[in-house]
């Protein structure tokens, strides 16, 4: 599952990407807002709910996910997926 973080054909969304940082973080910081819209994604707001106990430490998370994401189990993965990591929109940074 961890491939699907690293898979270069998958455009600026996912791990190396420029958006990648951003994506994390938008993410991350939603983690500890369920009332958010974005839970709003079907089955995410449950899914939440049931989160892997390596989720719940939202540093290592994130440095995971920045630096290393093919150490995260395949439950955190799937998880990630699942809940829609991949969805996380922010405003566009010209670099």
């Amino acid at each position: 599952m961890a491939v699907d973080f690293l898979s270069l054909d998958s455009g600026d969304g996912w791990w190396g990407s420029r958006e990648w940082p951003s994506i994390v973080e938008g993410f991350v910081a939603r983690l500890d807002d369920p009332a958010d819209p974005f839970w709003e994604i079907k089955g995410a707001r449950e899914a939440l709910a049931n989160a892997p106990t390596e989720v719940k430490d939202r540093d290592a998370l994130s440095e995971a996910l920045l630096e290393a994401p093919w150490t995260l189990s395949t439950e955190v993965c799937s998880w990630l997926i699942r809940v829609g990591i991949g969805y996380v929109r922010f405003d566009r940074r010209e670099d």
